[in-house]
């Protein structure tokens, strides 16, 4: 059972280092989650085989259940629980931009980002770049004012390319962006 154990540490672990990193990488991220997701699809598959192959059928099946029931999870909950790690992690980071943008002039907000984030000058929103994939890029946002939690319809007046969220914390949201 140990060697079950072992194979389904090695898959958990590979996304949990990357979003637990103390710096933005959405291009890893990307690769991390679909790694998660298509990895968790080969591992139930080379349970099954194993389940039919070996002596070991309880141990072969019990990792079975645990890597379906984890590849469930992560399918539901995978960018939220990733982006509270990576949010854990990094947040005081992130409030220092805050507080640097805070003290900037209107006009200027957008460029007070560069590249870290993302703001509008409208809006008191922050966006962090957290996962960026093709079509689809959920991001970590900072929003004081409740904008997102008002109108989930509305959500495409704040930003044409929002569709969803999940509130994370006080004042953090994964908002989940899409073409």
């Amino acid at each position: 059972m140990r060697k079950y154990f072992g194979w389904i540490s090695l898959w958990l672990a590979i996304p949990l280092t990357v979003v637990s990193l103390p710096v933005d990488v959405p291009g890893l991220t990307c690769l991390a989650m679909l790694y998660l997701y298509l990895g968790g699809v080969c591992l139930a598959f080379v349970f099954l085989i194993l389940f039919f192959l070996t002596r070991k059928k309880p141990q072969a099946a019990a990792a079975l259940l645990i890597v379906v029931a984890l590849w469930l999870g992560s399918i539901w909950n995978g960018f939220a629980i990733g982006a509270r790690i990576h949010l854990f992690v990094n947040e005081e980071r992130y409030a220092a931009t805050i507080r640097q943008l805070h003290h900037t002039p209107v006009e200027e907000k957008p460029k007070g980002c560069g590249s870290d984030c993302f703001t509008d000058r409208k809006l008191p929103l922050v966006t962090f770049h957290y996962c960026h994939c093709m079509f689809y890029w959920p991001d970590i946002v900072y929003d004081p004012s409740g904008a997102l939690d008002a109108n989930r319809s509305d959500l495409r007046k704040l930003d044409f390319y929002l569709h969803d969220y999940r509130h994370l914390t006080t004042f953090w949201y994964i908002g989940y962006f899409g073409d």
